[in-house]
């Protein structure tokens, strides 16, 4: 219950892009903790948690932007040539 509420606070006060330290390109920021998914492993000594994160990588939004426009852009010529 503490984890899931300071969580809570953390995600009402994130700031616009955080940067993820462990993945090697810093193209990716957080934009929301899923505070849902949030689970809690209790073990005899610890208690390691798993947090999900909402991640925005705006390199893949491009690439699968282009490809949606190429896409179309095919869909449009294979729909002239059979008119024609």
């Amino acid at each position: 219950m503490i984890l899931k509420q300071g969580l809570t606070q953390l995600n009402q006060s994130l700031p616009a892009a955080v940067y993820v330290p462990f993945i090697e390109t810093r193209n990716h920021a957080i934009l929301n903790l899923v505070i849902e998914e949030t689970k809690i492993f209790i073990t005899k000594e610890r208690a390691p948690f798993c947090v999900v994160c909402e991640v925005w990588r705006p390199a893949h939004e491009v690439t699968v932007q282009n490809k949606l426009i190429k896409h179309a852009q095919a869909t449009n010529n294979a729909q002239d040539i059979q008119s024609s």
